[in-house]
């Protein structure tokens, strides 16, 4: 009688958890999707991408950055083989690149460059292996003198942390230096999340003055990333309380107007991505809805169907297509944290449950009705299909 009580408990529970799992979609799989449909873009147009904003068109790869992050795409597609000479050739031009410029021009492009070929370098051979080691160990001690600030002090910070424990893992480096690594990177992090976030938790370009969705969105992941890897709780909470913060900017269905503050066209699938998985890591329930955002939005380009973008969302605006190129370092850094790398999410979700109506600090007065958002002089109204907002002035 014990046993068949056990057996119905257990038969309740996989009954009640099986919508679930049928409906969902595991996030490695979306994100494999994601660079098989971009890289046949770039199978057609070459390696090249456009963002006119920041006045690139049709730009080559010609630096590291730019090297790994299309090597990234062919390297994790699992539509066709592998064309592992010319992810291999990429990387190589990648580290060529970097051995060719002075040390001192290292930034938070070659953090991001180091990292993206670490995830990659099994395909190199013994010798590559050992040039990039070589390089990336030279540029490290470089780089942690380097000043970056605000965001971009905080990916050197962060993505060379990592690499600094994992060249130690390595046997590349020893205990001495992986610590004075460590403490060096731990000074950039603190010095720039003092330049770029407030006391209460908002991320302000251009020492404070001006509010950034992307960027804020961007330093929350990198910091819950840092704080995972690193066990830092102090920046476990701060990625927490920014992740409760955008929440108060989105609209019902996940959607983020990027006027709302400081960017030249809209938000993109990389976001929506970070989105998904800071409110999965921090226990939002309706995570599901920012990931679900993202279908079929950001491939709208009819010009260029596989051509993964971003564009601007400001009703009756030009879209002004701009390549998603940077997706490929946020879904990497997923691949990492044990906390959010298995992530499944529900194929179909409801509207955010957005449980703060109105709210006030320093430099916000926030109303979120969810297809009404009015913050400070500025209302921001959803269109019907969730796609565009409309933006008119308070008087």
């Amino acid at each position: 009688m014990k046993i068949k009580k056990q057996l119905i408990l257990i038969l309740s529970i996989v009954i009640s958890l099986t919508p679930f799992f049928v409906n969902a979609q595991n996030i490695q799989d979306y994100i494999n999707k994601t660079y098989n449909r971009y890289s046949k873009h770039f199978d057609k147009n070459g390696w090249q991408y456009n963002q006119p904003n920041y006045s690139i068109n049709n730009k080559q790869p010609n630096n590291a950055r730019e090297w790994t992050m299309f090597a990234s795409y062919y390297y994790n597609r699992t539509d066709k083989k592998k064309e592992k000479n010319l992810v291999i050739s990429a990387l190589n031009n990648a580290v060529a690149e970097l051995q060719a410029r002075p040390t001192i021009t290292q930034s938070f492009n070659d953090s991001i460059a180091h990292f993206l070929i670490y995830q990659q370098k099994d395909l190199l051979n013994k010798s590559e292996k050992q040039n990039y080691y070589s390089q990336v160990k030279q540029s490290l001690f470089a780089r942690a003198n380097i000043n970056d600030t605000e965001n971009r002090g905080i990916i050197a910070g962060v993505l060379d942390s990592y690499l600094a424990d994992k060249l130690y893992r390595d046997k590349q480096i020893d205990k001495q230096q992986l610590e004075r690594l460590i403490d060096k990177n731990k000074q950039k992090i603190y010095r720039s999340v003092k330049q770029c976030i407030n006391e209460e938790g908002w991320y302000f370009e251009d020492n404070q003055k001006y509010f950034s969705a992307h960027y804020h969105v961007l330093s929350a992941y990198l910091l819950m990333f840092y704080s995972d890897y690193f066990n830092d709780k102090g920046y476990f909470d701060l990625a927490k309380k920014m992740t409760s913060n955008i929440r108060k900017i989105s609209f019902q269905n996940g959607f983020i107007e990027a006027k709302i503050g400081m960017r030249p066209v809209g938000l993109g699938a990389q976001t929506y991505l970070m989105l998904g998985l800071l409110n999965k890591r921090y226990e939002h329930k309706d995570y599901s809805v920012y990931l679900n955002y993202t279908k079929h939005r950001f491939f709208n380009d009819k010009s260029s169907p596989n051509r993964l973008e971003f564009h601007s969302t400001m009703e009756g605006s030009s879209p002004n297509y701009h390549d998603d190129i940077g997706f490929s370092l946020v879904a990497e850094m997923s691949k990492i944290n044990k906390h959010i790398k298995k992530t499944k999410f529900k194929k179909k979700s409801k509207n955010l449950i957005l449980k703060t109506k109105e709210y006030q600090d320093k430099r916000f007065t926030i109303k979120n009705y969810g297809g009404i958002i009015i913050i400070n002089d500025k209302e921001f109204r959803l269109s019907t299909h969730g796609d565009y907002s409309r933006i008119t002035t308070i008087k």
